[in-house]
């Protein structure tokens, strides 16, 4: 699953490069010889090609996975405190596009070094590009599709449905809670509530020490 920085650098790099013809994980191969996945390749209308490999933790840069770098020009984009971590494990011919923290902007750190593709290799690029637009092309369709779309609306009216019911059934719970206390306090004394409220208290504080000392646990194993 991908995470919200993914998700942020992602959106970034389709806002930056919407002018060109650009599409999000292009599968490199076809059939049984599929080597690799480019999380995001831009052609633009001079027909060079660039590649970008995105990266949000140290665990990720160094998974193994493999990068492929395929294009004119190869890039990392990831947020700058991992740039600085790892900068001097990316390559000479890579360069890097950092985000802040909150993922709200691009900036070159470092430029890229131009690749030889062969016109072989240039055409098979072109061709994957084009296959992987042409799947999002697919998905557009069925989102907006005539029985889609309708079959979406209504499960998002049964759902809303049922939020406002389960919200009302909780309101009247805690109605019936306030009026339950009100007659305690009357019969017993609001000591006898303070002293439920800390026995309560004391519960949750012993379940919070439980679940630290199972995840301890865990942990060390």
């Amino acid at each position: 699953m991908k995470t919200s920085k993914t998700k942020l650098i992602e959106k970034l790099l389709l806002e930056t490069y919407q002018r060109e013809y650009c599409c999000l994980e292009v599968t490199i191969g076809f059939g049984t010889a599929v080597n690799g996945r480019v999380d995001f390749m831009v052609m633009d209308s001079k027909g060079v090609i660039k590649c970008f490999e995105i990266k949000v933790s140290k665990a990720d840069f160094r998974s193994g996975n493999i990068n492929s770098f395929e294009g004119d020009l190869n890039y990392y984009v990831m947020p700058r405190e991992l740039f600085e971590v790892v900068k001097d494990e990316i390559p000479d011919f890579v360069g890097v596009y950092v985000c802040n923290a909150r993922g709200s902007f691009l900036a070159s750190e470092k430029r890229a070094r131009r690749q030889k593709l062969t016109i072989e290799r240039r055409l098979e690029l072109t061709q994957f590009l084009a296959r992987s637009l042409s799947r999002e092309a697919d998905r557009y369709h069925e989102l907006v599709d005539d029985h889609v779309v309708p079959t979406l609306k209504k499960d998002l009216k049964r759902v809303t449905k049922e939020r406002d019911e389960l919200t009302s059934q909780w309101r009247d719970a805690r109605r019936d809670l306030y009026r339950m206390e009100n007659d305690i306090e009357e019969l017993l004394g609001g000591e006898f509530l303070d002293s439920l409220s800390e026995k309560a208290e004391l519960k949750r504080n012993e379940r919070r020490r439980k679940i630290k000392d199972e995840r301890r646990h865990n942990n060390e194993k």
